[in-house]
């Protein structure tokens, strides 16, 4: 059919194109247990956050959606009374400036305004010196010079001396990419993920939540942050149902800035096909839809085939950037072995890696070890939680990366493959 989209519609679907990496949440659908299990936490006291898990861990594949519901919880609770939300990366918690920055502006203040040239560490821990610039508020001043230079507490005290926060006040800290945080190498002690975890102090009151791959309660519990996770607050993010993958893609079609709806198209025939070759997964749902746009918005005529194809190529192209990001280049035909000689969902173990790698490569065990962690560490494998071992299983964490490496990384190959499977509705083969 022709294409009578105007070019303001068809701008808003180029920007949907544009925002493709984390997605664009035009819509949100799904993980209502999660969000209520987090607003639980925050209408708790401080005495109760202090005394209780105040952690939760949303941990999962690349592409399940934990930034698109991080990103969620932070809209939903900003301009909030009694909630100020603070997002933060993995990385962040490796600078105490970015933290204290994000408080800072999470309360208001414009972290412009603080000149923290200097840091000083006293005692192990840092002081506020860095914090003690003139600000454009008389609520907000810097404590007194004798706190700054006898002060030992930690970064969360200090904080909750300089920030002038109503008492009802929590700050939801939302910490993406979770598994780019690391032991502090000075001190267990000083490690900003446990004093996150470690939960209200002084006036503050903390709720935090952790997202990141599929073994991030794992790292956390490396890096000390155990105490305050309890297993109800652990959230593994998978596929969406087939209700909330249909709405998504309703939500899609009837967005108002895309006019879609003057297509006259058959909503019934997309929402089905993309439900159907996306398997309901977040981020393949989201290339198809992306394959949608790019139909919409550059082409004179509509076919839905050729969107599909399109959406498949996005979904492939997602594993492409995992594998090229992780380096993983001269690991692909050890990690295409062991996808040919493992059935999708299954397990391996290192020495099936190793064997492998000593195979094709003559590689040492210790830096098979060493690729098999940087994999992990990217979303290409991950552990087998299920075993009694996990640290010596693992496995693909999405099948369809699996048929990716199967293919030995081949795109068109992969492509025909995924392709069949919707065809043949091979589930074996499908996310």
């Amino acid at each position: 059919m022709e294409n009578p989209l105007s070019k303001d519609n068809k701008e808003a679907l180029l920007t949907f194109l544009d925002k493709r990496d984390r997605g664009v949440a035009f819509r949100f659908v799904g993980r209502d247990n999660i969000l209520t299990t987090i607003e639980r936490q925050l209408r708790l006291t401080q005495e109760e956050q202090r005394s209780l898990p105040n952690a939760d861990v949303i941990q999962g594949p690349p592409g399940s959606g934990k930034s698109v519901l991080l990103k969620e919880l932070q809209e939903r609770y900003q301009g909030s009374a009694t909630v100020a939300p603070v997002m933060l990366s993995g990385e962040d918690l490796h600078d105490r400036v970015s933290v204290a920055e994000a408080f800072v502006k999470a309360c208001g203040i414009d972290p412009d305004v603080l000149h923290h040239s200097t840091s000083t560490r006293i005692g192990g821990s840092f002081s506020l010196s860095w914090l003690g610039a003139s600000i454009d508020s008389n609520r907000h001043q810097p404590p007194p010079s004798e706190q700054i230079q006898t002060g030992r507490s930690s970064i969360w005290s200090a904080l909750s001396r300089y920030l002038d926060m109503p008492e009802e006040t929590t700050f939801l800290v939302l910490v993406d990419e979770t598994q780019r945080v690391e032991s502090d190498p000075d001190s267990d002690k000083n490690n900003t993920a446990i004093k996150l975890a470690d939960g209200s102090t002084g006036k503050m009151k903390i709720c935090v939540v952790f997202g990141g791959l599929s073994d991030t309660s794992s790292r956390l519990k490396r890096v000390g942050v155990s105490p305050r996770l309890a297993s109800d607050s652990m959230h593994r993010l998978g596929t969406f149902t087939r209700d909330e993958a249909q709405e998504l893609v309703h939500a899609f079609l009837a967005h108002e800035p895309f006019g879609l709806t003057t297509l006259g198209l058959n909503q019934d025939n997309i929402i089905n096909a993309v439900t159907r070759a996306s398997d309901c997964y977040p981020r393949h749902v989201q290339s198809y839809l992306r394959g949608l746009a790019w139909e919409f918005a550059n082409e004179a005529s509509i076919d839905l085939q050729r969107a599909l194809n399109r959406g498949r190529e996005y979904r492939v192209g997602f594993y492409e950037e995992i594998i090229r990001d992780a380096e993983l280049q001269d690991f692909q035909n050890v990690l295409s072995a062991v996808a040919q000689s493992s059935g999708p969902n299954e397990s391996f173990e290192f020495d099936d890696l190793a064997k492998a790698a000593k195979q094709g490569m003559n590689m040492p065990r210790a830096d098979v070890w060493q690729a098999v962690e940087k994999a992990v560490h990217s979303g290409v494998l991950e552990r087998d939680l299920e075993q009694s071992s996990p640290s010596e299983h693992f496995r693909f964490p999405v099948p369809s990366l699996q048929t990716y490496a199967f293919t030995g990384f081949n795109r068109s190959h992969t492509l025909k493959r995924l392709y069949e499977a919707e065809e043949q509705g091979d589930e074996a083969l499908k996310q």
